[in-house]
């Protein structure tokens, strides 16, 4: 047995089984990559979902203390932005 697979083995005793990381399938892949638009950020189908998100992501400790939605008519779905420019 090589060091590492010892490391390896120290390391799997320290997290019980359903708490190890699952292999990433597309479905796990959706949830974690988010969909993106034509323009290159992430999009949500109404202004709710765009709103609990950026909710979501100020609860978790974001580097902004504000957060906006907006609707882009380039790919005519909403995105978040931390800047508060008059469009």
């Amino acid at each position: 047995m090589k060091k590492n697979d010892k490391f390896i083995e120290f390391l799997d005793s320290l997290v019980p089984p359903e708490e190890r990381l699952k292999p990433i399938t597309p479905e796990t892949a959706e949830k974690k990559h988010p969909e993106r638009g034509p323009c290159g950020k992430v999009s949500y189908t109404s202004q709710a979902a765009a709103d609990k998100a950026a909710k979501n992501r100020l609860r978790k400790g974001s580097n902004t203390s504000k957060l906006r939605t907006y609707f882009c008519k380039v790919c005519s779905s909403w995105h978040m932005s931390s800047s508060f420019r008059d469009y």
